[in-house]
């Protein structure tokens, strides 16, 4: 079985998040809203691929400030086993200034809450939103 690790970014800024809106053209979630993340890569650590993944998708520089939880999901494509294990964390950015890849057409600074019932947010951003309005109600915010 192969496997994979995930990191998902929470940005929080102003009692807001930011969600991002996949490109209508992208195979996996088509239209759909979502936080930031990606694949880790060889050699890094999962902060590190949290960082570089919301600056590719976003242009944001971000600090991973608290970890959230992870996820462990077993998908087979072409016949192989995939492990995924999925690290979602609460962020900050520096700077507000938010450029798009190519694979992503939109974005939004929502309430945390308004967030998380979104109808067309992927399940995975649903998760990392429901845990991070979690952390924040027990007193464990971005500090």
């Amino acid at each position: 079985m192969k496997q994979h690790a995930l990191a998902r970014a929470v940005i929080v800024r102003d009692e807001c998040v930011l969600l991002i809106q996949r490109s209508e053209s992208e195979e996996l979630a088509p239209g759909r809203w979502q936080c930031p993340a990606g694949t880790q890569e060889t050699g890094e650590t999962i902060e590190e691929t949290l960082a570089r993944e919301v600056h590719e998708e976003t242009g944001l520089v971000v600090t991973a400030r608290r970890p959230l939880g992870k996820t462990v999901s077993v998908l087979s494509r072409g016949g192989v086993k995939h492990e995924w294990t999925q690290h979602d964390f609460l962020a900050e950015a520096r700077g507000h200034s938010v450029a798009l890849s190519e694979e992503h057409q939109a974005f939004e600074w929502k309430p945390i809450g308004e967030a998380a019932r979104q109808g067309d947010l992927t399940p995975e951003a649903r998760t990392a939103l429901r845990r991070a309005i979690a952390a924040i109600r027990s007193g464990g915010g971005l500090d």
